[in-house]
This record gives structure tokens, C-alpha cells and sequence, in this order.
């Protein structure tokens, strides 16, 4: 029998991150001599990948975008965790799915490693039968490999399985990967235009969907 499968997206679905992003893109502007960002505003260009967040972030400068980019992800990895927070819900709502036999899995636009080290920080790892970030070497969202590559490691089957996520990117990966999708509407992504099959206004919607309380294992 086919497994079962939610994959999630990680900033603006499991963690709130938005401080930290926004530090480290001001770091950076700073070392190019460049004034702060608005926080509202790094968080607009967020949802498309390190590159396009620091295009749109020195947008209309002469800064070296290729070193822009190595110095944020240097800034950014050294302090991902410092403001960055579990949005609530998550930590007890991925226990309760994992055991109660869902699969978990990630598809995330941030380097693997990186995405492995705040999963140690929250002690999210153990829950989680694959972990793909963006240096994995598969297209990035709305492409459908890595969500394919993720269904097939955990032996699942797209129709029973879940994509969550709080951008446009994230419901139109799931929708090119069969599955169903979770539109986080409490994150701080972009949804558009994209459709979704359920909106959840707290994590603890997903699990309460997913995992009637009456049927709960553990």
C-alpha cells in the first residue's frame, strides 16, 4: 500500500524568518555602502530564491550581484537563527502527523545544509524523510521534481499526499505534482493568482484536517 505524504516549504510555513532575512540583506547593503530596506519591503522579494531576493534588493544599484549574493548567504548563515521562530503549532503538529503515519518531507529555496542546521535547532530533523533545499541540484518551485523525488524516496503516492507552503511558488509546484495543496495563509508569501485545495489560517489547521483528534495515535 502507498504511503502517505505532506511535503512543507520552510520560510513563512514553519518558521517565521522574516527578521532574519531582512538583518542579513541590510548587512550586506551596508558592506556595499547601501541604506537598510524597509523589513515590509525584503519581504515582498521574498518567495523566488536567494537570487531573485537580492536582484530585487539592489535593484537600481552598481553592486557586484554575484558577490552581493555570496556575502548575504554568508551573513544569513551565520545568524538564521537568531530571530527566526517555530510559527506556533508546528513543533507538536509534526510529531502528531509523523506518528501517525505521514510521511514529512521539505522542498525549501535555501542551500540544503543551511535548511538541515535550523531543523537541528528545532529538532525537526528526526521527523523528516527527506530534505531538499536549493543547492540539491533540482528546479527550483514551481517545478515538480524535487516533490517527485520526495514521493518516490518515502514511497508515497501523489493523490494521498500534500504540499504546504505560503507562495504562489508552493501551490503551483503542488498542482504540477498531482498533489493536493495547503495555502498557509498565516506566512508572508505571495499567493497571485494560484488556487489551492484548503486554507489554513494556524498551522494546527493542517494537522486538525490531516488527523482528526478523535483517531489520534500517541
Amino acid at each position: 500500500m502507498k504511503n502517505r505524504c505532506v511535503i512543507f516549504d520552510l520560510d513563512g510555513t514553519l518558521i517565521d524568518s522574516r527578521e532574519d532575512i531582512a538583518n542579513a540583506v541590510n548587512a550586506t547593503r551596508r558592506d556595499f555602502n547601501l541604506p537598510p530596506l524597509s523589513l515590509e519591503t525584503v519581504v515582498s522579494y521574498v518567495g523566488d530564491g536567494v537570487r531573485k531576493l537580492i536582484y530585487r534588493s539592489f535593484a537600481g544599484t552598481d553592486a557586484d550581484l554575484e558577490e552581493a549574493i555570496r556575502v548575504m548567504g554568508r551573513h544569513y548563515a551565520e545568524h538564521a537563527v537568531v530571530k527566526t521562530t517555530l510559527y506556533p503549532g508546528v513543533a507538536d503538529g509534526i510529531r502528531v502527523l509523523s506518528e501517525n503515519g505521514w510521511k514529512l518531507g521539505l522542498v525549501s529555496n535555501k542551500p540544503t545544509e543551511l535548511c538541515r542546521m535550523i531543523f537541528r535547532h528545532f529538532g525537526l530533523d528526526a521527523f523528516f524523510c527527506v530534505i531538499i533545499g536549493g543547492s540539491s541540484g533540482f528546479p527550483l518551485k514551481p517545478a515538480p521534481e524535487a516533490l517527485f523525488h520526495i514521493l518516490k524516496e518515502s514511497g508515497s503516492d501523489a493523490s494521498l499526499s500534500w504540499f504546504c507552503g505560503d507562495n504562489h511558488t508552493d501551490m503551483n509546484a503542488a498542482r504540477n505534482g498531482g498533489m493536493r495543496s495547503a495555502y498557509a495563509a498565516y506566512g508572508f508569501g505571495t499567493l497571485g493568482d494560484a488556487e489551492y485545495d484548503l486554507k489554513l489560517n494556524c498551522f494546527s489547521e493542517l494537522v486538525d484536517h490531516l488527523v482528526p483528534r478523535d483517531g489520534r495515535a500517541g
